[in-house]
């Protein structure tokens, strides 16, 4: 099952495998900045016809309201295989405000919720998309994007440190 495979990837150091098996299932339907119910927009939604990934990313703005929330049963609704990504610069776990400390556990023990940074998800990626690369273009560009994400995504600690 495609979903067994994307949960295992992600929980350990295999984006790179992560990033094949999404390819892999060619018939992905991607939708940016896509609507759910309550007029609040998940950035990016995948769907794998048997499963859904929706990816809130956070860069530079807060939580909003329920957001979090909103977005579970937004997916919960729309399939029983389904993962919450909270993709962050720092790491740091969704507020309160978002979706309750309890709720929040609970996803993320199911498996239907977790919480990764750039220097996780995106770095390992990126430096493994440089390697293959054949246009000059295009390889500053990841250059400097890799950069940017080395110098201002520091990760959190679970004690809050960076």
């Amino acid at each position: 099952m495609p979903e067994r495979k994307i949960r295992k990837c992600l929980k350990g150091k295999g984006v790179k495998n992560f990033m094949e098996s999404v390819v892999e299932l060619g018939n992905a339907k991607i939708e940016t900045e896509h609507s759910t119910y309550k007029r609040k927009r998940i950035d990016i939604l995948i769907d794998l016809t048997n499963f859904v990934i929706g990816i809130e990313n956070k860069l530079w703005a807060g939580d909003q309201k329920e957001q979090l929330k909103d977005y579970n049963k937004y997916l919960e609704g729309k399939s029983k295989n389904y993962l919450l990504v909270f993709l962050t610069c720092d790491g740091r776990k969704p507020s309160k405000w978002s979706i309750s400390k309890e709720e929040r556990a609970e996803l993320e023990k199911a498996g239907k919720l977790i919480t990764l940074s750039y220097r996780q998800l995106l770095l390992p990626w990126l430096k493994e998309c440089l390697k293959e690369c054949e246009a000059d273009k295009v390889r500053w560009f990841i250059r400097d994007f890799i950069s940017w994400i080395e110098k201002n995504c520091r990760e959190v600690s679970k004690d809050g440190q960076e």
